[in-house]
């Protein structure tokens, strides 16, 4: 039964951190998060900071005198490990993303803020000709 335990773990952590890397990995290289949620990241981020305290757990666990070192290392070593580690890569990720995101939201407000600029400029100019 924990070596089962021991292999879901490992596997379930392994699919989040290759299943979520490569869009952190794309947002980075691009310097685009324009179409990504930013809701949704700081929620990433506060789960994986949760989970990361789950995994910490596990760990304090680990030194617990009641259990055999066997029993030990496959319930709450490994699994600790993998929670703790992947959650780890996914929480950088998630962060670089939300930098990302935040950063190109202020870019968007400064352009969209120098457009109005630009257009009142104009239209005055216009005007000034029209006199």
């Amino acid at each position: 039964m924990f070596v089962a335990l021991t292999v879901f773990s490992l596997i379930g952590s392994i699919g989040l951190v290759f299943g979520f890397m490569p869009q952190a990995w794309k947002t980075w290289k691009t310097k685009d998060a324009r179409h990504l949620s930013l809701i949704m990241f700081i929620l990433v981020n506060i789960a994986a900071v949760f989970f990361i305290i789950y995994g910490i757990s596990f760990l304090g666990r680990f030194a617990s005198p009641d259990v055999s070192m066997d029993q030990k290392i496959s319930s709450d070593l490994i699994p600790g490990l993998s929670l703790l580690l992947s959650n780890l890569i996914v929480l950088f990720g998630s962060l670089v993303i939300t930098y990302v995101k935040i950063k190109n939201l202020k870019e968007e407000k400064f352009t969209k803020k120098n457009l109005n600029l630009g257009d009142l400029n104009k239209s005055n100019i216009l005007e000034g000709d029209k006199k």
